[in-house]
């Protein structure tokens, strides 16, 4: 019995050796097939623009908020300006996608009165940014594209997209109702902020008419009392942990 048992356990190890001699031989092969096939699919497409422009450059989360007090972008203002600018030097890049995010008209204490996307890009502290990316939005070279994400899912409004679009003239927006988008690009890419796969920051469209504002919209506000009564910038998880 002992010697069946060794046999089979032989069996097996041979199975395994043989089937992992085959996983690797393929890999290999793959490996080598790569460079060729990449090369057929992606210079056909899109990626691919005149002038040597090959790249597009995803950012997402910029968090643009109207008080400084609970704005998460607010000390990092000066760095994102400064690689907005960077980026709008290259020679490289066809494209800039914001990918969701933008702005935010979340992190509002509950006591405050909800603001606007006009007062938040309005606010002084948000210029520098608001300012480098018009510039690109005027560079004839880089098309800038926005998808909407959950802290600032109402851009589908009517109102709230014609506000973008006069900032941002030639600016691209995929904000559709009730607050999701996506960017494609020849088949070959596809994204978006994500909101739309999480109970939590997805657009609410069942339990309360005339809105499609989330279970997150309002604890991000508890967030936001609490950031502006303690002078410290807390989060939805820290609030949900306590």
């Amino acid at each position: 019995r002992a010697t069946s048992i060794q046999l089979i356990q032989q069996v097996d190890d041979m199975k395994r050796r043989e089937f992992l001699t085959h996983v690797l031989l393929a890999g290999a092969m793959a490996g080598l097939a790569a460079p060729a096939l990449a090369k057929t699919r992606f210079l056909a497409s899109g990626l691919v623009q005149g002038g040597g422009r090959r790249k597009v450059v995803f950012i997402s989360d910029i968090h643009l908020s109207a008080d400084a007090s609970t704005s998460w972008m607010y000390e990092h203002i000066g760095p994102l300006a400064n690689y907005l600018h960077a980026l709008n030097a290259r020679h490289d890049v066809s494209e800039l996608v914001i990918l969701g995010d933008l702005l935010d008209d979340w992190m509002v204490p509950i006591e405050d009165v909800p603001t606007t996307f006009e007062e938040i890009l309005d606010a002084e502290h948000n210029q520098p940014v608001v300012t480098a990316l018009q510039e690109i939005c005027e560079n004839p070279s880089i098309q800038v594209t926005y998808v909407t994400g959950n802290h600032d899912l109402l851009s589908f409004e009517p109102a709230a997209k014609l506000l973008i679009e006069d900032t941002f003239p030639g600016m691209v927006i995929n904000s559709d109702e009730p607050g999701l988008g996506a960017y494609t690009l020849d088949d070959v890419l596809w994204a978006e902020h994500g909101h739309r796969y999480t109970l939590f920051n997805a657009p609410d469209i069942w339990s309360h008419g005339g809105s499609h504002l989330p279970l997150g919209y309002f604890i991000t506000r508890l967030a936001a009392s609490q950031s502006q009564a303690e002078g410290t910038i807390y989060t939805s998880p820290d609030i949900i942990e306590h």
